[in-house]
């Protein structure tokens, strides 16, 4: 079927089916106006028509609306199919976020490549950091049941863009002004910049592989290069060269002649596919036009493209020219990379000079990939590569800021040194021209230094020796009044810190009311005095401040509050100045710090989604950490651990980065490359005010590794190292870690003991949550068994938490405290007290503590006889153990299922869910938490009759169990030897099982022991079983144990039987039976059926 060129100003149609989108929201060029043509094969032996295909019938679709995928992401609808397969909106269950999911389409499943192509689409995108580039998430599996069997669906999930294609503005607006030509062209040559900087080749860029996402009003939208499916390393692309009668992947109107022929491709290619997508944008057409593709491809390998000055004869010669260079046969003859196109983007009227464009844009877009390079040799040299030299990049100077002496001396001006920090800060790391050497605090507070405006030699030398900084920065600020305002002078002074020179004297004053553009003129002038030329283009300061008065103080309040650990008092004051002040960046920064500080990570990760969304506000450095976070709080560990390598890779003079790389290795699971990083570090001799932090991290590295000796050293270096910088808190920390360690060796008693130290530490500190966090770390060194000790523990902990406001710290020591009463026979109270701590484990969007919750909810519930709503708690558990793909808490949920079912005396489904569980793949690691699977299925086939293998299994757990749970196991042992008359043994168990603290567990180890004094004595000792029955049947239904009255019941028909009281043996089985199955208890209904 041939194409009908379109009247001027209409483009002719994609390939491929049309389909109408309603939602305006996108990700790739499958959810755009119509699925594209991505993973179309063309035979170039063959004649093809760009025809639209059949669309592919909606009851055809992969996923259902409201269909739960992974366990993770509930389908919203369908947003188009492409030609690797289908795009959904779906919701993220796990972030309360929307995401674009892509998933390969059945028919192409068992095609060879298809799946590594989805793979490598997620590999290459990783590799490219780039708001102009679509950001893609994670790849993952779906497991289900089809017609045909069992289905392993893949998927990739990536960032929701709401916006129109490209393709589709030009087909409703036809040719734009170059005026709007203009900054998607230079963001287009950005993305592909990156992209090639990064290696990468994409092979299929085209109109409808752009996303316009609307921006503020006034300014342009952001366009998003889409789709990777495609892409190949540019190396792998280099060597791979196709012979005449190779199939091709990609779209043929935009093709350039060397791909159309199979030849090796290069940044050129995508180079020549942008020049098609400017001419589409000057004229409203493609350049080569026919009756269908081929023709127009035919063209193109043969004849030069046409002049876009031919449709549009006004359009400036400089665009012309650009364009026609891109579009050049030969690809040596194009541009060889984007920023040579960026370059040569015409200059509108009125602008600056072409010159000055190039330094500031070029150094805005291609600084980091001179960092890049130069970073990847400097000193730090974290890199793999040990050949490469020492330094092929100048090395930056280093200042540190140690804070201004506030002449005022008013109490309502001391608020302006946090501005002035941040703000001088903001602006001497304009270009990361200059490191800002961080923890000046710390090395202050060890020569006990005041805020002054000068400092003489040897306290200069003293600060260098801490902190490794060329310079400081230092000097005064005050207040003055004046006619109509107040006015902020500042005087500001720089000192070498080898010398003691004043390298620069900076004044200057302005109005208090406005005080941005003061910060503005004094770091210009500081950059100055540096050598710092001041063309670099970096988000101006209202980027990342305030603007406003009221704004500024409610900032440094909040920080204020922040570096005292208070997260809620922080929290409020950041919603409240971003109430006032939406835009600036820090403010949200410091508000997921602060969401972090009170354990509310989901809800921080929505800050960072937000603060990531306007990439233009953030510095290169900002825009790399805080992914880097947000990569973190999401779960995305591999994710965080790159783009830390990639700030090393820029930063290499920073020894935070490297610290920050090693700490997200630690976190992915990692300790041995985080090893690795440290000793690189240690090789450069860091400034000591960073070896607290590269201690600790070793320590902890080493613990994981189980290296105790190494650990614990390392974590006593660092507390000794802190003590003697006087930073109190980070020895307090080292001092908690030494604990950690010690009690992972056994050495209880000395944990304690440096457990108390850190106490002291962090309370010198004045961190009261690092206080709380302590405290509550004592309830893993109290002895086994002291539960009274352990609840009080937990209600202190409890108490700080509170006063801080910390919903993790809260969660947890609520868990603590609801076990500790369960265990103590205080279900009711322990009911309260989990039902308060289920809606703040929600709330930290952590699910370990959400699924832990569930669990001893449910445990409650069951020991109350509240069998419904305890089963209802453990799916609760098991569906967000699905849904995180923990498949050791989805077992445990499943074992405590069919605990459940087994005392409802269902025990064939009982046995059912036990292999169910038992069948769950374990990854290493990932056993039962508590490692009572052992107990379980000595319970399970004791009830079975199976007494010989439940023996066997019991006598395992004694071994397997935690110490708290060895009673239980000899009980259970008890019971075994007792069902088989044997006697001794049976009182042996007994014996060992001794007087456990759980009062359950005791209630159930006398109701044994009253069972063997009846089966071994004569009728006074039968006497005395019946009376210590009784009394244990009123302790339990006292504490509302419903499974230890029908134990006690039970146990008292037997004995009533044995004693030849056979009618109220009798009757109290029957009644026995009846209570049983209306509480549905039915394993004692059994067991009571079958002694009548």
């Amino acid at each position: 079927m041939s194409v009908v060129r379109s009247p001027r100003g209409v483009l002719p149609p994609e390939p491929g089916p049309q389909t109408t989108d309603t939602s305006g929201e996108h990700t790739a060029s499958e959810a755009s106006q119509t699925p594209d043509t991505t993973a179309l094969t063309l035979d170039l032996t063959a004649s093809h028509s760009e025809e639209p295909a059949p669309l592919t019938a909606p009851s055809l679709r992969v996923f259902e609306d409201d269909e739960l995928v992974a366990f993770r992401y509930r389908i919203r609808g369908l947003l188009g199919r492409g030609g690797m397969g289908e795009v959904y909106d779906a919701e993220d269950l796990e972030l309360g976020e929307r995401v674009a999911l892509k998933v390969l389409r059945r028919e192409l499943a068992e095609r060879s490549g298809a799946l590594e192509q989805l793979k490598r689409e997620l590999a290459l995108a990783r590799k490219v950091s780039h708001p102009n580039v679509c950001r893609l998430f994670d790849v993952g599996f779906h497991l289900r049941t089809g017609p045909r069997g069992p289905e392993r669906l893949c998927f990739l999930t990536m960032e929701l863009l709401q916006g129109e294609s490209l393709s589709a503005l030009l087909r409703r607006t036809g040719p734009l002004p170059p005026t709007e030509v203009l900054p998607l062209a230079r963001q287009l040559c950005e993305g592909l910049l990156a992209a090639h900087e990064a290696g990468i080749v994409h092979r299929d860029l085209k109109s409808a592989n752009v996303l316009l996402v609307p921006g503020r009003p006034g300014t342009p939208p952001r366009a998003v290069i889409t789709d990777f499916g495609l892409a190949r390393l540019e190396d792998e692309a280099t060597a791979a060269p196709r012979g005449s009668g190779t199939r091709l992947a990609g779209t043929p109107a935009y093709m350039a002649p060397e791909q159309l022929q199979g030849g090796p491709l290069s940044p050129a290619t995508d180079l020549y596919a942008l020049g098609i997508i400017l001419f589409e944008l000057l004229t409203g057409t493609r350049p080569f036009q026919g009756e269908d593709v081929w023709s127009a491809a035919r063209q193109r390998l043969h004849s030069p493209a046409p002049s876009p000055r031919t449709l549009r004869p006004g359009l400036d010669r400089r665009w012309e020219a650009l364009v026609l260079r891109c579009l050049e046969r030969l690809p040596e003859q194009r541009f060889q990379r984007a920023h040579e196109v960026l370059a040569a983007l015409p200059t509108p009227r009125g602008a600056r000079p072409l010159a000055q464009w190039l330094r500031a844009e070029a150094r805005r877009v291609l600084g980091r990939f001179a960092l890049l390079l130069g970073g990847l040799f400097a000193a730090f040299h974290l890199q793999p590569s040990d050949t490469a030299p020492a330094r092929l990049a100048p090395a930056r100077r280093s200042v540190a800021l140690l804070g201004l002496m506030d002449r005022t001396s008013r109490p309502d001006s001391a608020w302006l040194s946090i501005v002035i920090d941040q703000a001088l800060a903001i602006e001497l790391r304009a270009g990361e021209r200059i490191r800002l050497v961080s923890r000046s605090g710390e090395a202050k507070a060890a020569l006990s230094l005041p805020d002054a405006e000068t400092h003489p030699p040897e306290t200069l030398t003293r600060l260098r020796g801490l902190l490794g900084s060329d310079l400081v920065l230092l000097g005064s600020y005050a207040l003055m009044e004046s006619p109509g305002a107040t006015r902020l002078r500042l005087v500001l002074r720089l000192q070498d810190t080898a010398t003691g020179a004043t390298v620069a004297l900076v004044e200057e004053s302005g109005p208090l009311k406005q005080p941005l553009p003061l910060f503005t003129r004094a770091g210009a002038r500081l950059r100055e005095a540096l050598g710092v030329p001041d063309e670099t283009l970096s988000p101006p300061l209202e980027s990342g401040l305030p603007s406003r008065l009221d704004t500024l103080r409610l900032y440094a309040e909040g920080m204020t509050r922040l570096r005292q650990q208070d997260g809620a008092g922080a929290q409020a004051l950041f919603e409240q100045m971003i109430a006032l002040e939406p835009e600036p960046t820090l403010p949200h920064a410091r508000l997921a710090s602060a969401l972090v500080a009170r354990g509310e990570r989901g809800r921080a990760q929505e800050e960072f989604r937000k603060l990531l969304s306007h990439p233009e506000r953030l510095s290169l450095k900002g825009r790399l950490d805080n992914e880097a976070q947000s990569a973190m709080y999401a779960r995305d560990k591999q994710r965080a651990v790159e783009l830390y390598q990639q700030y090393v890779g820029l930063f290499a003079d920073e020894p935070e980065g490297a610290l920050s790389l090693a700490g997200a290795q630690l976190t992915a699971g990692d300790p041995a490359a985080a090893l690795a990083t440290l000793a690189k570090l240690r090789e450069r001799s860091p400034p000591p005010v960073f070896t607290v932090t590269l201690d600790n991290t070793e320590a902890k590295a080493a613990l994981k590794l189980r290296d105790f000796p190494r650990a614990q050293a390392a974590a006593d270096r660092a507390a000794v190292r802190a003590a003697e910088l006087k930073d109190w808190y980070s020895a307090g920390v080292n001092r908690s870690l030494e604990a950690e360690v010690l009690t992972s060796q056994g050495a209880r008693e000395r944990a304690r003991e440096v457990l108390r130290d850190a106490v002291r530490l962090f309370r010198r500190s004045g961190n009261r949550r690092s206080v709380a966090d302590a405290i509550r770390q004592q309830l893993s060194l109290l002895p086994v068994g002291d539960l009274k000790g352990g609840l009080q523990v937990a209600r202190e902990a409890k108490a700080l938490y509170a006063e801080l406001g910390y919903s993790a710290g809260l969660c947890m020591t609520l868990l603590d405290m609801g076990e500790h009463e369960h265990l103590l026979g205080e279900p009711r109270e322990a009911l309260r007290t989990l039902e308060e701590a289920l809606p703040l484990c929600h709330e930290t969007r952590l699910p370990r503590l959400e699924m832990e919750g569930w669990r001893l909810v449910g445990t409650v519930h069951r020991g109350l006889g509240a069998l419904d709503a305890a089963g209802a708690a453990f799916r609760e558990q098991l569906r967000i153990a699905r849904e995180q793909q923990s498949l050791a808490v989805a077992a445990t949920a499943l074992l405590e299922l069919a605990e459940l079912t087994l005392v409802r005396g269902d025990l064939a489904e009982a046995r059912r869910l036990q292999d169910e569980a038992r069948g769950l793949p374990q990854t290493s690691g990932q056993n039962e938490p508590e490692n009572l699977d052992g107990l379980r299925q000595a319970w399970l086939a004791f009830e079975e009759g199976h007494l010989d293998e439940a023996g066997r299994l019991a006598d395992a757990a004694v071994t397997s169990v935690p110490e708290l749970f060895v009673p239980e196991a000899h009980l259970l042992r008890a019971r075994i030897l007792l069902a088989q008359q044997l006697y001794k043994e049976a009182n042996v168990a007994l014996l060992e099982a001794g007087e456990p603290s759980p009062l359950m567990t005791w209630i159930g180890l006398k109701i044994q022991s009253a069972r063997l004094r009846a089966a071994r004595g004569g009728a006074s000792e039968r006497e005395e079983a019946r009376t210590s029955l009784q009394e244990l049947l009123a302790r339990a239904g006292k504490v509302g144990w419903l499974e230890g009255q029908y134990e006690a019941r039970l146990a008292l028909a037997e004995v009533e039987l044995a004693s030849g009281r056979r009618a109220a043996g009798l009757a109290r089985l029957e009644a026995l039976e009846r209570d049983a199955r209306k509480s549905g208890l039915g394993l004692w209904a059994a067991k009571a059926a079958r002694l009548r």
